[in-house]
């Protein structure tokens, strides 16, 4: 059975910025890798692509990256590994990273 390893559980980005989620596989037969998000398996686009790097013969480092962001791009990527021992899986949080300035500017004016 394949083991899904995810570096960092959430990502913090702003809109209209870039993301890129990391899954690291480890396994004799890595099998399928997918995307997937609000659960539909997802494919490249124009402001999708998928990335490879062997790390090792049994470890492998797949990449999600996301470029423009957008308000629905924000929430919750599975990453899924599918061989014929058996599906693993990880989960990633794209959580919109909002600027402070807005709400600073905000308190300011209340406080006048």
């Amino acid at each position: 059975m394949p083991i899904v390893v995810v570096p960092m559980k959430q990502i913090k980005q702003e809109q209209g910025q870039q993301a890129e989620l990391l899954c690291i596989v480890e396994g004799h037969s890595l099998g399928k890798v997918s995307w997937i998000f609000q659960g539909k398996e997802l494919a490249e686009s124009a402001r999708t692509a998928f990335g490879v790097q062997n790390s090792s013969s049994n470890v492998v480092v797949y990449s999600l990256t996301i470029s423009s962001l957008v308000s629905s791009d924000f929430g919750v990527y599975t990453c899924q590994v599918s061989n014929n021992a058996g599906t693993a899986t990880g989960q990633i949080e794209l959580v919109e990273k909002v600027s402070g300035k807005p709400f600073s500017s905000l308190i300011i004016l209340l406080f006048k």
